[in-house]
């Protein structure tokens, strides 16, 4: 990428029936990104469903959970001005606890990106 480039990390979440009775409880779902380099945690961003957007999809959230027995959203994060090296961006449940990948059972989900500047051409 071009030094002062941005970085968009897309998911696409699938959640069950307990995310839905959280929804239902508390209005939203937290889920967060935490982008990390080797010195730490640099930004914590919330990429769940906020009471907005709760509100305002509720019906065809229930309506999926009812059809598919799940849903699905899409979401992401930005960063801008990284360094070069490499980066790593956990996924955060609402306790900000890490999220296993899917079927592993004890390994996080938490993928690495190195961020390499090609120079600018005149």
């Amino acid at each position: 990428m071009k030094k002062g480039e941005g970085l968009f990390l897309w998911m696409e979440i699938k959640a069950g029936e307990r995310a839905l009775t959280m929804l239902k409880a508390k209005g939203e779902m937290p889920i967060y990104h935490a982008w990390a380099s080797e010195i730490g945690v640099i930004d914590l961003i919330n990429i769940g469903i906020t009471k907005g957007k709760w509100l305002e999809q509720a019906d065809a959230i229930r309506n999926k959970v009812k059809q598919r027995g799940f849903f699905t959203w899409r979401t992401q994060s930005y960063k801008r001005n990284l360094t070069e090296g490499r980066w790593y961006v956990s996924v955060l449940d609402a306790n900000k606890k890490p999220v296993k990948k899917s079927g592993s059972g004890t390994e996080v989900f938490r993928p690495e990106i190195v961020i390499k500047f090609v120079p600018d051409r005149q």
